[in-house]
């Protein structure tokens, strides 16, 4: 499933942890996975405001299904480690425009 911004495009993608990932739409009733895995693409535009987005659909979605949101090592995902991934993609996109002759030092 991907969750579109008002243009169409895809903020994040939520998977099943299961192999191959993808959701019987037709049967969706009698499905049960262990997990959901979400991710995103970092782009130069939004990609903080999608991870946000991101991380409160997927504590929404433990809250109704029972479940706990895990971080990329399986630890519980806490506020400061929510931090520090935003801190994550905004270093990132200042590397890249730095990269690309962009930033502030050309």
């Amino acid at each position: 499933f991907h969750h579109l911004d008002e243009t169409g495009k895809s903020l994040f993608t939520v998977v099943s942890m299961l192999e191959p990932g993808s959701f019987p739409v037709d049967e969706m009733e009698g499905f049960a996975t262990r997990g959901l895995s979400a991710f995103m693409l970092v782009r130069p535009q939004g990609s903080v405001e999608a991870l946000a987005h991101m991380i409160a659909s997927a504590r929404r979605l433990a809250g109704l299904l029972g479940g706990e949101v895990l971080d990329e090592t399986g630890s519980t995902l806490t506020n400061q480690r929510a931090t520090h991934m935003k801190e994550e993609i905004v270093e990132h996109l200042r590397q890249s425009r730095l990269s690309e002759g962009t930033g502030p030092f050309r």
